[in-house]
């Protein structure tokens, strides 16, 4: 289907171009992956009316910028305002082909199901204003109520000259007279520069000091959880405390010792001022009315699914048999088991060999629980409970875990525990903050038994964003958790896994566009990754994961 729309998408473009004997550079697609008939005659007529050449170059020049995405998309909205002019004359479909253009991308604007994190790529300056291009076109109020927005989106508007190197020229002034940072912005009245525990006691006692109220904590000491103020080992401006967010996540899993324990090992690097708390099921009752009433209107297909990939799993156990030993009173003499009969609690002190399935291996369940999963909450809840159930009924040992971030804190909430005989507690699983996913992984080694062979199956949108930053070494501010970064920094997470001796496979469910979605699950989980699209499928391919981590 996508070799098929690209070689329209190609055609559309030729057709307007009038030339068959280059492979364009840009090709526009509605958000169905169906190519955008108005788009492409636009990039074809440019290609026509422009020295493309010139065109491809100077657009490649904005490849070097941090905002290359933003810049090029700018760079066409103004080279459209310049080419329909001119393209109109020898086309008379075209304002058709534009009116429908604007009224499909509104549709599809107010159509989708929108998360946080598209929120926030909606809310962006080429959003605003193409949103505004496609409402002038349809006679409606642009909504432009920012005037940097509608000085920048006046400037855009270039008129119809053929001349390429003046366009090109016109372009290059509008964005460095729009986009050019200046350090006499006068709104940032103070540097924040992060300072040595001894130089910031040396600067205390030479320089004034002014208490700030604030709620970020200050870490003292490195990662550490021990420091001037005892076992907390938090120096925190006065006014707030990080803590407060706490009590939305539920009741502690671990005791505080605990937790700070395993802060102090997992909170370093990149992650050494934030904090993570372990948490008990404290879900609303709507979110978990939600999660059920989805359940029980598609039961009978999520129940097949289970039945399918129980059986799936009891044949692969069955194939992959091994001679587990069981304690008996003959046979060869185990020493591990000497202290039972020591202390006269057990005479059985000998193994004898018996075929058993295997069943010397975990799997645990770890959900990505954002605000970008609100959309899907209760498929993500159904897809979970499937998964649970259907390797609970083929004996394998499953607990499940969904993490979120809120401000500086990651918090891991349990839905199943290894114990629990029910899995309905999965349906407690509620979307909802950020998801820091390379702290997640690696806030997950405390729960894994040791002694027993571990699959973690992380479902995930292979997109993790955080609005707490990400500090690296040799920067003296901290790094945006969001995209390539943030990616980075998950596929780290999962190397730190699978080198404890984890394994672990991405289960990938995303509303983003699949080639962005598989490119970073591909980095994050290698190839140990496989998307999801109906209960059928998932049935299917997770038993085909479950049975080839077995054979491995």
């Amino acid at each position: 289907m996508r070799s098929r729309n690209r070689r329209r998408a190609e055609n559309q473009v030729w057709t307007a171009a009038g030339d068959y004997d280059f492979v364009p550079a840009f090709l526009a697609f509605h958000a169905d992956g169906t190519p955008d008939a108005y788009l492409n005659a636009i990039v074809g007529f440019t290609h026509r009316f422009y020295d493309a050449a010139a065109l491809r170059d100077y657009l490649a020049s904005l490849g070097s910028s941090l905002l290359v995405d933003t810049f090029t998309d700018l760079c066409w909205l103004a080279l459209e305002s310049a080419v329909y002019p001119q393209a109109v004359r020898c086309s008379p479909a075209l304002p058709q082909l534009r009116e429908a253009h604007a009224r499909r991308y509104l549709c599809d604007l107010r159509a989708v199901d929108v998360s946080l994190q598209q929120r926030m790529l909606q809310a962006g300056v080429v959003q605003t204003l193409k949103t505004a291009r496609c409402r002038e076109v349809l006679g409606e109020p642009l909504r432009l109520y920012h005037p940097w927005d509608r000085r920048l989106y006046a400037a855009l508007s270039l008129p119809p000259e053929r001349d390429t190197a003046a366009l090109i020229r016109r372009m290059d002034e509008v964005l460095r007279r729009y986009f050019v940072f200046r350090w006499t912005n006068h709104l940032r009245q103070a540097m924040h520069i992060a300072l040595p525990a001894w130089l910031h006691a040396v600067l205390r006692r030479l320089l004034p000091v002014r208490r700030v109220q604030d709620d970020t904590p200050r870490r003292t000491g490195g990662s550490g959880t021990a420091g001037a103020e005892g076992q907390r080992g938090l120096r925190l401006r006065a006014g707030g405390d990080w803590r407060r967010v706490l009590v939305s996540f539920g009741a502690p899993y671990f005791s505080e010792g605990q937790r700070a324990r395993f802060e102090e090992e997992i909170c370093v690097g990149a992650h050494q001022r934030t904090h993570i708390f372990y948490a008990r099921t404290g879900a609303r009752q709507a979110a978990r009315a939600l999660n059920t009433s989805f359940y029980q209107a598609h039961r009978a297909v999520y129940r097949t699914a289970a039945r399918k990939l129980a059986a799936q799993v009891r044949n692969t156990l069955a194939v992959w048999r091994q001679p587990l030993p069981v304690p008996a009173r003959a046979g060869r003499f185990t020493s591990a088991w000497a202290w039972r009969g020591a202390c006269g609690l057990d005479g059985r002190l000998f193994a004898s060999s018996e075929e058993r399935p295997r069943s010397d291996f975990d799997v645990t369940l770890l959900l990505d629980a954002s605000a970008s999963r609100e959309s899907q909450q209760a498929l993500i809840a159904a897809q979970a409970y499937t998964l649970a159930e259907g390797l609970m009924c083929a004996g394998v040992r499953v607990q499940v875990w969904s993490f979120a971030s809120v401000e500086c804190v990651t918090a891991l909430t349990v839905l199943k525990a290894f114990g629990a005989r029910q899995a309905d507690g999965v349906f407690a699983y509620e979307a909802r903050g950020w998801n820091r996913d390379g702290l997640a992984l690696r806030a997950l080694r405390p729960l894994l038994p040791a002694g027993r062979r571990q699959l973690v199956l992380c479902l995930t949108d292979a997109h993790p964003g955080d609005a707490f930053g990400l500090l690296s070494e040799g920067r003296t501010f901290a790094q945006a958790y969001m995209g390539k970064a943030a990616v980075r920094d998950a596929a780290a997470g999962c190397r730190a896994l699978r080198r404890a001796g984890v394994r672990i496979v991405g289960l990938v469910n995303s509303v983003f566009p699949e080639e962005t979605t598989q490119e970073a699950a591909r980095e994050i989980f290698g190839t140990a990754f496989l998307c999801l699209r109906s209960p059928q499928d998932l049935a299917l391919r997770a038993g085909a994961v479950i049975e080839r981590e077995l054979r491995r």
